[in-house]
């Protein structure tokens, strides 16, 4: 079962910890998972792809998350997304990673 590691950064300065674990095989994205933990990470296209409200930072396990989707390659082409950056709403994670959100 895959765990996602995610370091919540407030505007004072302080850090939250939260740990998700990924029943195997899901299909629900990362912004789904983190609403079930009462977590809210953006969302002002209600989860299209069309913001990115729902961005977050990968710190550690990158490269076995799912490949980009369209909308975050047209967000990087347009340079509106980091290179370290994806939207919570545009893939599953199936394997363990960590990320950090600005609140």
């Amino acid at each position: 079962m895959p765990h996602i590691h995610i370091i919540i950064r407030h505007g004072d300065g302080s850090e939250q910890d939260l740990t998700l674990a990924v029943p195997q095989g899901t299909e629900r994205s990362l912004q789904d998972l983190a609403i079930e933990q009462h977590l809210k990470i953006g969302g002002a296209c209600g989860g299209l792809g069309l913001c990115t409200t729902c961005r977050v930072k990968v710190l550690a396990g990158g490269d076995k998350l799912p490949r980009l989707t369209r909308a975050e390659k047209d967000f990087r082409e347009r340079q509106l997304l980091e290179p370290d950056e994806r939207l919570a709403c545009q893939f599953s994670p199936d394997a363990d990673f960590t990320c950090s959100i600005e609140k």
